[in-house]
């Protein structure tokens, strides 16, 4: 009796091999699965892009009645994968009092942005008349690959401004 035990320990390993080689394989495939899973979770493979922009006015004495606008298009890469991007547009429509056509279309530069990376597309300016109130500036990008846009919407109230000119801020050592 004692024998067969001890012949039946000797075996162990060539019994146990394919068992332990199947659950290895299956552990791999595993692994594999849960990888796949969070690089798809982690979103390598999807295209993120942070537009701003900011307008600002001046009021121009001896223009005719016209405020210079000027429109400043930020895009920064928040993904984690390159974005080409083809040009995109700018597009002004007037509020107040409203015009149904567009009032201003200006073409933005193509740019190419790697993660974390940050360009301007555009300084843009433009005259309008000064009877204008409000203006809806919208500039957007095409999204590489789809019929989808990257779009940003502002609405700027123009107005009189208390000097005619800028006023910048500056510090003094006392």
């Amino acid at each position: 009796m004692r024998f067969s035990r001890l012949a039946a320990l000797k075996r162990l390993p060539e019994i146990s091999k394919p068992w332990l080689e199947m659950a290895q394989g299956l552990g791999t495939i595993f692994a594999l699965c849960a990888a796949l899973w969070w690089f798809y979770a982690q979103r390598f493979t999807h295209l993120n892009l942070k537009l701003e922009q900011t307008v600002t006015q001046r009021h121009m004495p001896g223009k005719d009645h016209r405020v210079l606008v000027f429109v400043d298009v930020r895009a920064t890469n928040i993904g984690k994968i390159r974005i080409p991007m083809e040009s995109g547009t700018l597009a002004i429509y007037q509020v107040n009092p409203y015009q149904h056509d567009v009032l201003k279309q200006i073409t933005l530069d193509p740019i190419t942005l790697e993660p974390g990376e940050s360009d301007q597309p555009g300084l843009k300016s433009f005259y309008v008349d000064d009877h204008i109130k409000t203006l809806e500036i919208n500039s957007f990008y095409r999204v590489p690959g789809t019929n989808k846009y990257w779009m940003l919407e502002t609405v700027a109230d123009l107005g009189p401004e208390k000097l005619p000119y800028p006023i910048t801020n500056s510090t003094s050592e006392k």
